[in-house]
């Protein structure tokens, strides 16, 4: 079975996105009791957008190995994007974050 793979246009899709330098594990625990653990099933890479003009998490499996990315460098390519608007509680009101889950990213050097 072949697999079939998107690939936008970034620049149209996301604007450019800019690495500002912070990357994060996301856990979550399995099992119970004494055999409890932590696992990692994410990579959190923190870009900014300059077409939305914010800040968008991009989310990559923990399959994929972890990429050394200097800093302000901008991607060049996503495989497979899906991009989620979340809206969360802030003390002032709604606070809306954008997370954009993809299966593996290329960057400009």
């Amino acid at each position: 079975m072949q697999k079939n793979y998107v690939v936008p246009k970034m620049k149209e899709a996301f604007g450019e996105l800019e690495f500002l330098g912070d990357i994060k594990e996301l856990q979550r625990a399995t099992g119970t009791g004494r055999s409890r653990r932590n696992v990692t099933y994410a990579l959190e890479y923190i870009f900014m957008s300059s077409k939305l003009k914010t800040n968008v998490e991009v989310i990559v499996p923990a399959t994929v190995p972890r990429k050394v990315i200097p800093f302000e460098a901008t991607i060049k390519k996503v495989i497979n994007p899906e991009l989620r608007p979340e809206i969360r509680r802030g003390f002032n009101g709604p606070i809306a974050e954008v997370k954009l889950y993809v299966d593996d990213f290329e960057i400009n050097q």
